[in-house]
């Protein structure tokens, strides 16, 4: 019985060390080895990754899907034990961060606001200019948001297509409402719009719901976009 247990002992012994031997192999492994290009999923495509998988960087992600082309960078993340990832997205000081923690099955994430220049959304029918500043503060269980507080304020967001029009004054707020993350938005004006998005295994869907004066000036661009729009209410769906 001694000697089995002694055995027993020597291969869990084994396997520990295995296990942290390939654990470090594989953070540490360098990503230059997946080229300048590297699809890591359904239309998203990772531009010169460079360092390894604990601590690396990535100089632009592009994701495309249902047609909408979107794109950001660069991305830098750093693995630390136990149970934490910091991110940095964009440069210098309009650059935004984030930071996780795992707590058994939840994580905790925090993020403070940037600049809209990481984003690249030239290709979109809509383009936003924004210095976003502020912290959100998030519990998640896998894609199931548990609970939010904290906000992010932008003191001049500016539209810049279709037209380039002034909004002023925005709040940012993310609500967890039956579990599914909701971002609410509200302009200076006093105009309000809610965005709800649902995330899912091979995308997600959302609802666009809320009102816009036809004094305002996102009734233009509105329009524009939609010229059989009626009113002052906005209800829209749709998935990616």
């Amino acid at each position: 019985m001694r000697r089995r247990f002694v055995v027993l002992g020597r291969l869990g012994a084994g396997l520990t060390v295995a296990l942290v031997f390939v654990s470090t192999l594989v953070l540490t492994w360098p990503l230059t080895t997946f080229g300048p290009q590297a699809a890591v999923a359904r239309d998203v495509t990772l531009a010169a990754p460079s360092g390894t998988l604990a601590t690396g960087r990535v100089a632009r992600i592009a994701w495309r899907a249902a047609g909408w082309p979107l794109a950001l960078g660069p991305l830098d993340w750093k693995l630390a034990w136990p149970g934490q990832l910091a991110l940095t997205l964009g440069e210098g000081s309009g650059a935004w961060h984030a930071r996780g923690v795992w707590r058994g099955l939840d994580t905790h994430w925090t993020l403070t606001g940037g600049d809209l220049d990481a984003l690249d959304l030239s290709r979109l029918p809509l383009a936003l200019a924004a210095r976003w500043e502020g912290q959100l503060d998030v519990t998640l269980r896998g894609t199931r948001c548990l609970a939010s507080h904290g906000a992010l304020t932008a003191s001049d967001v500016m539209l810049l297509t279709p037209t380039r029009v002034s909004l002023g004054h925005a709040r940012l707020q993310l609500e967890c409402g039956d579990g599914a993350p909701r971002l609410r938005l509200n302009l200076e004006q006093g105009q309000d719009l809610a965005l709800s998005l649902t995330p899912g295994a091979n995308g997600g869907q959302g609802e666009l719901r809320g009102r816009i004066a036809d004094s305002h000036p996102l009734a233009e661009w509105r329009r524009r976009l939609d010229p059989d729009a009626r009113g002052e209410r906005i209800e829209q769906r749709f998935r990616w």
